[in-house]
């Protein structure tokens, strides 16, 4: 193990002792299993055996409009089996798409999720491995193309709607978008982020190029503060409760900013700003199609991580329990039936998954810097599946950073100390009993399988000053600390 560093591994089917099959049983942070050959989701639909697509499917320069969906959890939305009415509009929208129902982000932190998305590649690859540490923010690898800079150099017109501090244009994301929107203060509402998409949708559908827009929606993050109609629709009722109280919830839980998270209040009000993105995504979207811009065009949604809301006794983010990685991700592709796909992917996979489905010039040359993959390839051994994410030093109160390898029903921690803790999320989704002692033989080989993947990986970052402006607002979101 790397000295100074904190390890959480997931990786793909099979017992990682022993050579593996090939089947693709999962399981995740909701605890049901979920198999390729029998499955049915909220939103309709069975997982279907094959998760293989035609590729260059879509012909032509279709529009693609890209939907990230800040601090959401994948178990809290009713495609993915939430009890509650969070999500009627993406409920839809998943019933018509392809659904990677154990889909994990890199990263629980926005700036360095984001850029994964965007370049196919692990934090420590692009270098990007918190939005800001000790006053400094992390740059990107120069060398690295985004998903913009290849659409925009394929013909296309490229937009941007981004909502909040740590996407501004100055943190690197805005390369190759022709328009990049960004608030001046450290966060604007979904509706004012609809508004604004609303009007780079108008530009895009008045130019003669095929279009990119991406839109970001931060309400889910913290602090909790939907509209008072969605701060009301939800109540805690005494089966959430024991749901809750089965999966060791805390009562309260206190943010790096110094608020505390109080148990049931902080759930009714998250689930509230759930439902409430989701009313303006569905106005975005009635929008889009009524202008036609959306005819024959990919829609892509996916979150950049989840959220704590007091399991495992935190609040908020950045760390690498399943509730903070586990994050939906779906693409409603022209030509393409809608599945559900019950094998592991990561948001690193989502580049290069997409560009199976088009045909963009110079392609190969963004392809050749990605280390996700292809998840609809047809030649996939998923019981190879390894999949790494890690901490974030956000809070600048120690250089350890955490990192996890996921192993079908097995992950395994790595604490800075070399301390390894292992769970069976097959006999116990929730992470809360260690088995390492139990299974000495999975932990050594997932411990030395995470060793190697960070040999490839570690790179020298590079950072530099923001201002003290950004600072503050980054700080008031809960990054970098509280002094």
């Amino acid at each position: 193990m790397i000295a100074g560093a904190c390890l959480i591994v997931t990786a793909g089917c099979g017992d990682p002792t022993s050579d593996g099959d090939n089947s693709t049983r999962t399981v995740g942070s909701g605890g049901a299993e979920s198999s390729m050959s029998a499955s049915t989701g909220a939103a309709g639909g069975q997982v279907i055996p094959t998760y293989s697509v035609e590729e260059n499917v879509v012909g032509g320069s279709p529009n693609v409009l890209i939907i990230t969906i800040d601090t959401l959890r994948a178990d809290h939305l009713g495609f993915h089996g939430y009890p509650r009415a969070t999500s009627p509009r993406l409920d839809k929208l998943a019933g018509e798409s392809v659904v990677f129902e154990w889909a994990y982000a890199p990263i629980a932190t926005t700036l360095p999720s984001h850029t994964s998305m965007f370049t196919g590649v692990y934090p420590h690859e692009h270098g990007v491995l918190a939005n800001i540490k000790d006053g400094r923010s992390y740059q990107r690898r120069k060398d690295l193309m985004t998903l913009a800079e290849l659409f925009q150099r394929a013909g296309y017109a490229t937009q941007a709607v981004v909502a909040a501090t740590p996407l501004r244009p100055q943190f690197g994301l805005n390369t190759g978008f022709d328009g990049y929107n960004a608030p001046a203060n450290k966060q604007q509402s979904a509706e004012k982020t609809t508004k604004q998409a609303l009007v780079a949708l108008d530009e895009l559908a008045a130019s003669k190029k095929p279009g990119l827009l991406w839109v970001h929606y931060f309400d889910p993050h913290g602090p909790y503060n939907p509209p008072v109609e969605f701060l009301s629709k939800f109540r805690m009722d005494d089966a959430m409760r024991a749901d809750l109280a089965e999966r060791k919830f805390a009562a309260r839980s206190q943010r790096p900013t110094g608020q505390w998270n109080m148990l049931e209040a902080g759930i009714d009000s998250y689930d509230g700003e759930i439902a409430f993105t989701d009313t303006q995504i569905h106005r975005f979207l009635k929008a889009a199609e009524e202008s036609r811009w959306l005819e024959n065009a990919i829609v892509v949604v996916l979150a950049d991580h989840g959220e704590g809301l007091n399991q495992h006794g935190v609040a908020g983010h950045g760390l690498v329990w399943e509730e903070q990685l586990h994050v939906p991700m779906m693409l409603r592709i022209p030509g393409v039936e809608p599945r559900r796909i019950g094998t592991l992917a990561s948001l690193v996979d989502f580049a290069p998954t997409l560009l199976h489905v088009l045909d963009l010039p110079g392609e190969d040359d963004f392809l050749e810097q990605v280390s996700g993959v292809n998840r609809f390839r047809s030649d996939l051994r998923h019981d190879e599946i390894r999949l790494l994410g890690q901490q974030s030093p956000r809070q600048s109160d120690a250089e350890a950073i955490g990192y996890s390898l996921r192993a079908d029903q097995w992950k395994l921690h790595m604490s800075a100390e070399n301390d390894a803790s292992l769970y069976d999320l097959s006999e116990d989704p929730f992470e809360l009993i260690d088995v390492a002692a139990k299974n000495p033989r999975v932990v050594d080989k997932l411990t030395a399988e995470l060793s190697e993947m960070l040999r490839g990986q570690l790179r020298e970052v590079q950072t530099e000053g923001v201002s003290k402006t950004i600072e503050r607002d980054l700080r008031a979101l809960g990054y970098g600390g509280t002094k």
